[in-house]
């Protein structure tokens, strides 16, 4: 059986949050453009910052939706904190 990305099962993993829609519209913005973006994101409670070129909007692999870098980064988008100095703050849940 796959997992749910949105499983409150812990032996599946966190949760999936939906994210911002400013925050979908940032990444498919910079995507398009192939600029590189500084990420800051969480990892197992740690505040990690990055930067490089952002390659694809997203892939969802049953857990989740990632965003994809050209060094083969891949972070999940609700772990993102901010993308080049923006912070989303709302959820795109419609």
């Amino acid at each position: 059986m796959s997992k749910h990305p949105n499983s409150d099962n812990p032996a599946e993993g966190p949760r999936y949050l939906p994210v911002s829609c400013d925050l979908v519209d940032l990444i498919e913005h910079y995507a398009t453009l192939g600029t590189p973006v500084k990420i800051d994101y969480r990892v197992d409670g740690k505040l990690i910052t990055e930067q490089d070129l952002l390659i694809s909007t997203w892939v969802n692999d049953g857990e989740g939706e990632y965003l994809i870098f050209k060094e083969g980064l891949k972070v999940r988008m609700d772990h993102v904190k901010t993308l080049n100095g923006h912070s989303p703050e709302s959820s795109c849940n419609i």
